[in-house]
């Protein structure tokens, strides 16, 4: 996105990809599409109009907060540009607000009162809550903004030091009291203090970027104590080195000069070796240490490959590079080094031969006489040939400087065709540059290769979401397309960086070429089809695939193989790393979740496979053959049991291990098992306390699914008292009135105030959780979990819409799973209590008649507050929402609602809690009419 502001593309196809851009799913990508939309196309009318429209239309409110930012930077005085901007100050949505409230600062930088007091003061409130997951270039917005809002703040700076104190353990954000305490408090000696102690431990400020320390610590004395032991540390031993260059910057030269020599030796020099060039490159001891170490072993020499030119010279300095890169062996790191620093002195060697480049200490002519030699002793086909050849399966840092190097070479267009087809980078979260590189390397090269290749890049520009190739792949795999035309379309489906998308690609393909295989040999064909034997080879490529999504890639080869059903497919292949053992596969997910295709394909498949693979079956199942598997019968029972229920044979097995000395403990005490064993047989007190004995504080969304089954308390054959007694039985203090505070047991809580609202032990929860939220005096809850629940299930029906508005505004930044803690009961209880449903309707439209409720009464955003008539809109809207995902909202109230709603106020920010999504009224009103 930033590379297109100035590269030679048509303004056509710069405002395609860029207007696209700024509805990415990535927030960093929408704030560099805007920046380079401002920059590009400042004051243009017809572009203008377009950011208006999309400001306007969303569909999301950080692609509106990417646009307000656009008009800002680029039509700063453009009166619509105004108008939105004081829109923007009093929206909900997060992204919407920090952008408008930056635009100010950036108009005005000497005005310390373009924030108004409610702007301040909700600026502050976020350093309070490190909960408030809104994106991080929105996040370094903040920053600035605090430098105003917090100014004098005292009583903020007290907290922002407890916060990094603490690490965090008062719920204070961690890195916007950093950056308070590097910024507005840096004359405050306590935050110098605390970090030159912290400086001294062993994983001292790993959290913290600890460039943003200011210049007056760096000179401080007690700063100047541990700062070179520090540096050392990093530039020697530490994961990072490259991080503290510049505090290195503040040591004398003596300190600085002996921590860079150290850090030569180090696992990654050379950060160390440019920084002692620039600082020391006329020290005879620098330049030795460096001339040694190049003239040394590979090993030595290929990390500070990337320094040799500036060592040695542009040709005894090429010449070794050229002897590092046709080296044999060593690290890949090394090898990708050498690549690159090859790469790049080609692109140096170019330009001085050109004369657009001057080395230091050589004249013009020598240099250019120089750098002719070497180019005219080097052929450009080789070398960068030789650099093609480096695996970029690890590390690709020197992709980009090859289709740099040499955009007019066919073999690297072809292997910068295949980069930007690579979806790596994405699945390991790494930067890529190869986009960028490509744009800047051909966009206005006349060849047509270029041409071609430049229109790839900018097509791949065009992302369409995950969920929306998910759709793409399934109706494709259904479509009429020709078999060979489906493989032409879908040749890249491993590039693709989301799970489900590969999966539906490999489900439908595989379905599709089943049915078209049996067609064509019910016409007389004996072999296979060519798009038959494409599929085939690719399963079984994957059966043993590495890389960072391994155990995804095999699980879809599996379901591939058992949709063929051919487990031949699989024979002879052995592990290539470590030993050579047989590959399995795992059955469960990262979140330890049965794969729902694959185990049941597995269970449907099970005699096939039992006779396949004999004895090796279950090992096979458990993805871990090179390891020993205590009980893997139980593992793979385990992850079978969720389908259990459509499978007899699996059942019965199921059965026969439950009461088995070796497989039975772990079966009895697995989470799915004991919800099989519910359905299976009985739904009595012995599965009943298995199930509770499941319920796990540290993963929300495991006990998600114990919790819908206790909540289903007519399913089970227990008594009430039973029933009762179970969920307390593992509880200690379960009737204190402060009970919340202790994380245990807090799904046990969440379970009984929602069957037993109206208990006594309920209402003394409830009622301590006013105490609470009164006084605020000692602890406070733990969880999320049990409170809301509490809340939501033992509320005055009057104090219901002011809680749903002050929860809602809470969790609002928070993940959808944790929202739907909130959801969950609310519809619970509007489901069994017909006054709270009647509350929620009386509240639509209208002013709040009781607000008294302490519970969550902190939590109200200022600026809402100072905006009744919007915050009105708003609540009715989440109101509206609520009732009609509890089935009480008729569609002819709908309809009145939206009426009310679009009259007012169309393109007020929303956002939904059932879907998770934050956007313009008007888009959001569609569903409110037709979800059912």
């Amino acid at each position: 996105m930033w590379a297109l502001r100035e590269v030679p593309v048509t303004d056509d196809e710069a405002a395609t990809a860029l207007l696209w851009g700024l509805r990415h799913p990535d927030e960093e990508v929408k704030i560099q599409a805007a920046l380079s939309i401002a920059h590009r196309f400042k004051g243009q009318d017809d572009i203008e109009t377009e950011l208006l429209r999309l400001l306007r239309d969303g569909p999301s409110a950080s692609t509106q907060a990417a646009c307000l930012y656009a008009l800002g930077v680029g039509w700063p005085t453009s009166p619509e540009t105004s108008q939105r901007i004081e829109w923007a100050r009093s929206q909900a949505a997060y992204p919407v607000r920090i952008a408008a409230l930056h635009l100010l600062l950036r108009a005005d930088l000497d005005d310390p009162q373009e924030l108004r007091p409610e702007e301040r003061l909700w600026l502050i409130e976020l350093v309070r809550r490190e909960d408030r997951l809104f994106s991080h270039p929105w996040k370094a917005m903040v920053v600035q903004l605090l430098d105003r809002a917090a100014a004098g703040n005292r009583q903020m700076a007290d907290f922002a030091l407890e916060t990094l104190r603490g690490n965090g353990r008062n719920g204070g954000d961690r890195d916007l009291a950093w950056a308070l305490a590097c910024r507005v408090f840096s004359d405050d000696d306590r935050f110098l203090e605390w970090t030159a102690s912290e400086l001294g431990t062993e994983h001292g400020m790993i959290l913290f970027n600890i460039n943003m320390v200011p210049q007056r610590w760096r000179e401080h004395p007690t700063f100047q104590q541990v700062l070179a032991p520090f540096v050392t540390h990093e530039l020697t031993r530490g994961i990072q080195p490259f991080t503290v260059i510049g505090l290195s910057r503040s040591m004398t030269d003596e300190a600085a000069r002996a921590a860079l020599l150290e850090g030569l030796d180090a696992h990654r020099p050379w950060s160390a070796a440019r920084e002692l060039l620039k600082r020391f490159g006329e020290d005879a001891t620098v330049v030795t240490a460096l001339r040694d170490r190049l003239l040394g072993n590979f090993k030595h020499a290929a990390p500070l490959a990337d320094v040799a030119i500036d060592v040695l010279g542009l040709e005894k300095g090429f010449e070794l590079l050229i002897g590092l890169l046709r080296h044999e062996g060593g690290l890949d790191e090394h090898q990708v080094l050498v690549a690159n620093a090859v790469a790049n002195a080609w692109g140096l060697l170019r330009s001085t031969a050109a004369g657009t480049t001057l080395e230091d200490g050589e004249s013009l002519a020598d240099a250019q006489a120089a750098a002719q030699r070497v180019l005219e002793r080097h052929d450009a086909a080789e070398v960068s040939r030789l650099c093609t050849q480096v695996s970029a399966i690890v590390l690709s840092w020197h992709v980009p400087s090859i289709i740099s190097a040499w955009p007019d070479q066919g073999h690297v267009i072809d292997y910068a065709r295949r980069a930007l087809q690579d979806s790596r980078h994405i699945t390991v979260g790494n930067d890529d540059l190869t986009h960028s590189a490509v744009l800047q390397a051909h966009a206005g090269r006349d060849d047509a290769r270029s041409r071609v290749l430049t229109r790839h890049a900018l097509d791949l520009l065009g992302h369409l979401d995950a969920e929306l190739r998910e759709v793409l792949a399934f109706e494709l795999t259904r479509s009429a397309l020709e078999p060979a035309e489906l493989i032409a379309t879908i040749a890249l489906w491993k590039t693709d960086p989301d799970l489900q998308v590969r999966r539906t690609i490999m489900v439908g393909t595989a379905r599709n070429l089943i049915a078209r295989q049996e067609a064509a040999e019910a016409s007389g064909r004996e072999n296979l089809l060519p798009e038959m034997a494409w599929l085939r080879e690719q399963i079984r490529e994957d059966l043993c695939a590495y890389g960072p999504e391994l155990e995804e890639d095999r699980q879809i080869a599996w379901i591939g193989m058992l949709l063929l059903q051919d487990l031949t497919l699989i024979d002879g292949l052995h592990e290539t790393f470590g030993e050579p053992n047989e590959p399995g596969v795992k059955l469960t997910g990262l979140d330890f979740e049965p794969d729902p295709v694959l185990t049941d394909l597995i269970a449907a498949n099970w005699p096939e496979l039992e006779q396949h693979f004999g004895d090796r079956l279950y090992a096979r199942l458990t993805g871990r053959t090179q390891q020993t598997t205590d009980a893997p019968r139980a593992l793979v029972l385990a992850a079978l049991a969720s389908v259990a229920a459509y499978y007899p044979h699996i059942a019965e097995l199921l059965r026969s291990a439950y009461s088995d000395a070796s497989d039975g403990p772990v079966l009895r005490g697995d989470r799915n098992v004991i919800l099989w064993a519910k359905r299976d047989a009985r739904a009595d007190l012995s599965i009943l306390t298995a199930l509770v004995s499941t319920l796990t504080p540290y993963s929300p969304r495991r006990s998600s699914v114990v919790i819908a089954s206790l909540l289903d308390i007519e399913s089970w054959n227990v008594s009430v008292e039973d029933f009762a007694a179970t969920l307390t039985v593992s509880a200690s203090d379960w009737d204190s009135p402060d009970a919340w505070v202790d994380r245990e047991g807090a799904e046990q809580r969440a379970v009984y105030a929602q069957l037993f609202p109206r208990d006594p032990v309920t209402f003394t929860w409830f009622n301590g959780l006013s105490e609470w939220f009164t006084h605020r005096a000692g602890p406070g809850p733990s969880s999320w979990t049990d409170t809301l629940a509490i809340c939501f299930s033992a509320a005055d029906p009057a104090d219901l819409p002011i809680l749903i508005c002050r929860v809602h505004e809470r969790l609002e930044a928070a993940p959808l799973t944790e929202m739907r803690l909130a959801t969950g009961p609310l519809l619970r209880r509007l489901a069994t209590d017909p006054a709270a449903v009647a509350a929620l309707h009386s509240a639509l439209g209208a002013d709040l008649t009781r607000e008294s409720s302490p519970l969550f009464a902190r939590f109200a955003d200022p600026v809402v507050k100072a905006h009744p008539n919007l915050a009105r809109l708003r609540r009715t809207y989440l109101l509206a929402l609520v009732l009609k995902h509890a089935g009480q909202l008729k569609r002819q109230q709908a309809a009145g609602v939206t009426a009310f709603l679009t009259s007012a106020d169309p393109t007020l920010t929303v956002h939904d809690p059932f879907a998770g999504s934050t956007g313009p009224l008007w888009l959001s009103l569609m569903d409110l009419l037709t979800r059912n």
